[in-house]
């Protein structure tokens, strides 16, 4: 599966808004009794970016990459 860099970048950039208590799109804070503020949606928002983060590193792929060596040995075995 190939990423879009660039939708992966906004999907960064907004959970990151969401879970500074801000709303994604304007980036205005939200309202004290939205479910932006609430410590379990805060809490998921920074995980979730964290593994996008890390897709980000990853080049895009989703998952541990194999070398080059291990592609090759796989190719000449099928």
């Amino acid at each position: 599966m190939e990423i879009d860099i660039n939708k992966l970048d906004t999907a960064i950039l907004y959970l990151q808004r969401i879970a500074d208590g801000k709303n994604p799109v304007n980036n205005m804070p939200a309202e004290s009794d939205s479910v932006l503020n609430n410590p379990n949606v805060i809490r998921c928002m920074y995980f979730t970016k964290e593994i996008l983060e890390e897709v980000k590193r990853n080049g895009g792929n989703i998952g541990k990459k194999f070398s080059k060596k291990i592609c090759y040995h796989f190719r000449q075995m099928y």
